[in-house]
């Protein structure tokens, strides 16, 4: 399982991943993205809270490439466990198939609109993969979409195969995911209004641009916010007119 390529950052996947997402989804959705202190105890690394207090979950990963072809991601077991305790349709884990930062920028020029640059990613839900799975692999299909999810147990032995498929109907591709947001046919609604996304609400200015990954950290942009450190940032996006 060496690595013959070095795939971009999870931080620079899921930066580009929330901006085009709130750009899809206008001003009807908010993102929140937790402090360290709070994504540990959560479990996710941003949360999309939409009309109704509707609210999905979503951790991204970034794969290790493989020598024979497609992609692994090891699951951290104690954040496994917090993302199954949400309720089904409600966490997903979120990953791509790019193979490194140039070819992440290549795609972002190739495809500028946010649909077709999110269908780049697949999100998975999380309870399609028990609570014993050690990790899961992925193929590279047409036009750079991931595929063909597969996971590996305990129970399996020292094996280096993911011998168990993902059910199909688990997997969205990224701009689907939104849209099934959007519709309110995935997500968790909340039974009040209080939640734990307590940060400040905050207006950014839309910037969809390539960027240098340098750029970012976790505690925000150039031009964007900082986090709180005890509970986060929450982000409506402001269209450009």
């Amino acid at each position: 399982m060496d690595e013959k390529q070095k795939a971009p950052s999870e931080k620079n996947i899921e930066i580009l991943f929330v901006r085009h997402a709130l750009n899809l989804c206008g001003e009807s959705a908010t993102l929140f993205a937790p402090s360290t202190r709070e994504e540990y105890k959560s479990g996710y690394d941003a949360k999309f809270v939409g009309q109704g207090c509707r609210e999905i979950y979503l951790q991204f990963k970034t794969p290790r490439i493989l020598t024979k072809g497609g992609f692994s991601i090891s699951l951290n077991p104690p954040q496994h466990k917090r993302l199954l305790n949400y309720p089904p349709d409600a966490a997903f884990y979120v990953f791509s198939a790019f193979t490194s930062k140039e070819d992440l920028k290549e795609q972002q020029i190739q495809l500028p609109k946010p649909k077709d640059f999110l269908n780049l990613y697949l999100a998975v839900e999380v309870h399609s993969m028990p609570l014993t799975t050690d990790f899961f692999h992925y193929s590279c299909c047409a036009y750079k979409k991931p595929c063909n999810v597969k996971f590996k147990l305990e129970r399996d032995g020292n094996i280096q195969s993911a011998p168990h498929q993902v059910d199909g109907k688990a997997c969205y591709q990224g701009a689907s995911l939104i849209k099934s947001f959007k519709n309110r046919r995935i997500g968790q609604t909340l039974s009040g209004i209080e939640s734990e996304s307590r940060g400040d609400e905050v207006q950014v200015k839309n910037y969809l641009t390539l960027f240098e990954p340098e750029d970012f950290t976790r505690e925000g942009t150039k031009n964007g916010p900082k986090e709180d450190q005890n509970f986060g940032i929450s982000i409506r996006i402001v269209g450009e007119k």
